[in-house]
């Protein structure tokens, strides 16, 4: 499946190329949705994880340990990207869509409190 294609030329969501942070809490505040829009739910506008009976059993801890680590980051240190940049996830390899490895972050550690 082609997910460059589902994501971004026929997805559900609005602007679907527009960073929006508060893109899925929104979606979950309508009424019926509150279950819908999770980073674990596989569906034809989130295939990260794969869909139907094909998806990953294994993205509860994925998805758990990512939010470990990037609460970890937050924490820790202030950072910021060296040079502004568009996007961070600019690049597009075959169906996927990649970081792109030149961006370059600047990483300074709080002091504790």
């Amino acid at each position: 499946m082609d997910t460059q294609n589902a994501v971004f030329n026929h997805s559900t969501l609005e602007k679907p190329d527009v960073f929006d942070g508060f893109r899925f809490e929104r979606l979950r505040s309508v009424p019926g949705s509150e279950q819908k829009f999770q980073a674990v739910n596989p569906g034809p506008d989130h295939l990260v994880y794969g869909y139907g009976t094909q998806a990953c059993p294994g993205r509860f801890f994925a998805v758990h340990e990512a939010k470990v680590v990037l609460a970890r980051i937050l924490a820790k240190y202030d950072f910021k990207l060296a040079k502004p940049a568009e996007s961070p996830m600019s690049r597009a390899k075959g169906i996927l869509t990649e970081a792109d490895a030149t961006v370059e972050f600047l990483f300074k550690a709080r002091k504790a409190n």
